[in-house]
């Protein structure tokens, strides 16, 4: 950074100040009651969500459904008997991980564990959503540790596989990467995750004996200020000239609702105009591309059924990431789904075990999209194509970037950031339904595409993939979603981050009573969360961020302690 990026990051550091401390909210959070201590059967249910958020029994949607803060929020809420509460508490978390992007295999944090534990302390000591988000974000460090620990781990059962390989024993190789890493995930996740769920209540309820007053404050300042970097790292994604206007427009827009029924409703609806708008305008398709939506002889071996295509591509769904290692990535797993087409092709053991040896080097790719690249593979063994490692090395060095540029950017950045922050918004107007409506909108979405991109890939071919991505139909798609992310993330802002400057004492309602009102307390939360991605742009890191919000967050409310006419 240099020095003008410095001044900057301390005019925007000045700047939040001033807004926190011009906020007539209070800052005192509800007092921490001494609620039902959780029993050891009730952490042990909330563990095992967190395991299942990160297994391989959800065919890859546990990452975008149990994953979430807004879902684990609602399970909570569900096992503690408020569902209700459990939902309003994790909207309120996902809103800081509104920018959250794990591409590659490399997460930033483990937002899953601060969702469950953040829910776990806010529905049994009675502590505010906010500062419960302050007090559980720094266990998604140990989530992020425990996960790099798991990949360290996942490296013995990759070896293992190797020597099942070589003397073609599929079973074993469906051993190494499922149970194996099942077994090893059941102690770095659901063991974890209990003991944090028992034990994390019993520690919060401590922090008033231990804490001053301004120093809980603090923390519930300091998730306030979350809160509104995550709307700010969720627009960083999408950021652009159009962006940006949308973005503007529906908090304008948003400021004008008479009810918040009607911002979400009005947000719903411009965001579903901006999906649509790309496609309006689309150019008939030329001959060539005409043309080549026809490229890719059949495959005319017969060996190869529909049942074993079926079974390589459920088993790539639900195991792509079940046993993923530092030395091989997902080579283990693409192995084990190009099993059941391997058998049916090479008669002998020794050709078996050959196959099965190229297959298991290093290998990448974004899960779902990338079933392309498994259908492509699938159809070469079928013809004999694949007879060569240096065949199976030429297929993914032409795929598996493309494909994970696309998929990264389509389903991650794009569709996944809109739907759930359109689940956010609806959440405190329709509560669970819109959990189940999320879930819903992800399973057709992760399971639709992975369908439809393994059998683009058997029938059509290489060609037919670099085809598929070639296409303008994922620019409109990526342009509409972001338009769409950004005006929902405008509603957010207007609505969730406004209210926490709005002058409430309980519970963490919007209440607006005026044009005036919500202007007067909509128009900061837009400053604030512009000032907040112009840190991310003048090349502020985001732990650096977070750690300057913690501290923040502590200086203000001790201000505010000592002149409380502020």
């Amino acid at each position: 950074m240099g020095r003008l990026d410095w001044l900057g990051a301390a005019i925007g550091l000045g700047l939040i100040i001033a807004l926190l401390l011009l906020s007539t909210r209070e800052s005192v959070p509800t007092p921490i009651r001494g609620g039902p201590l959780v029993s050891l059967g009730t952490a042990a249910l909330i563990g095992l969500c967190y395991y299942l958020s990160q297994s391989a029994w959800l065919a890859g949607l546990g990452y975008w459904t149990l994953y979430r803060p807004l879902v684990a929020g609602a399970l909570v809420g569900v096992i503690l008997g408020d569902p209700q509460a459990g939902v309003r508490v994790g909207a309120v978390l996902n809103l800081a991980f509104l920018g959250f992007l794990g591409t590659g295999g490399a997460l930033p944090t483990d937002m899953a564990l601060v969702g469950y534990a953040g829910t776990t302390i806010a529905l049994t000591t009675g502590m505010s959503s906010t500062a419960s988000l302050a007090v559980s974000l720094p266990l998604g460090l140990l989530g992020y540790g425990l996960y790099r620990v798991r990949l360290r781990w996942s490296n013995l059962p990759a070896r293992r596989a190797m020597r099942y390989a070589r003397r073609g024993d599929v079973r074993g190789i469906a051993r190494c990467n499922v149970l194996i890493p099942q077994a090893m995930l059941v102690l770095l996740a659901w063991v974890p995750a209990l003991t944090v769920a028992y034990l994390a209540p019993q520690a919060a309820r401590g922090v008033p004996a231990m804490a001053p007053e301004w120093a809980i404050a603090g923390l519930d300042l300091t998730g306030r200020l979350l809160v509104a970097m995550g709307v700010a790292n969720g627009l960083a994604l999408v950021w652009t000239r159009r962006t940006a206007a949308c973005y503007l427009v529906a908090a304008g827009a948003a400021l004008t609702a008479t009810g918040r029924e009607m911002a979400v409703l009005g947000g719903g609806l411009g965001a579903l105009v901006a999906m649509v708008l790309p496609w309006i305008t689309r150019e008939a398709p030329t001959a060539g591309a005409r043309r080549v939506e026809r490229i890719g002889e059949p495959v005319e071996s017969g060996a190869v059924r529909p049942a074993d295509r079926r079974a390589s591509l459920l088993t790539w769904m639900f195991f792509s990431h079940a046993s993923y290692s530092e030395e091989r990535l997902q080579g283990v797993a693409l192995a084990h789904a190009l099993a059941p087409v391997l058998r049916r092709v090479y008669t002998t053991r020794s050709e078996l075990a050959s196959a099965l040896v190229r297959y298991l080097a290093p290998f990448n790719v974004e899960p779902n999209l990338g079933a392309a690249v498994v259908g492509v593979l699938a159809r070469q063994e079928a013809r004999r194509q694949n007879s060569t490692p240096s065949a199976t090395e030429a297929v993914r060095t032409r795929l598996t970037g493309p494909v994970s540029g696309v998929g990264d950017t389509v389903i991650h950045g794009a569709i996944g950031t809109l739907a759930v922050a359109l689940a956010v918004a609806a959440a405190p107007v329709v509560g669970g339904r819109s959990v189940i409506a999320y879930c819903l909108v992800m399973a057709v979405v992760v399971w639709g595409v992975s369908g439809w991109a393994f059998q683009r890939g058997y029938h059509g071919g290489l060609a037919g993939v670099l085809d598929v991505l070639r296409g303008a139909g994922w620019r409109r798609l990526v342009v509409g979603a972001e338009c769409a992310s950004a005006i929902v993330l405008g509603v957010l802002t207007v609505g969730p981050v406004a209210g926490l400057l709005l002058p409430v004492t309980a519970g963490d309602a919007v209440a607006t009573a005026s044009l005036l009102d919500q202007a007067l307390y909509g128009l900061p939360a837009v400053a604030l969360v512009l000032v907040l991605l112009a840190l991310r742009h003048w090349g502020g890191r985001q732990r650096r961020i977070t750690l300057a919000a913690y501290g923040i967050g502590l200086a203000v409310a001790l201000w505010r302690a000592l002149w409380p006419w502020w």
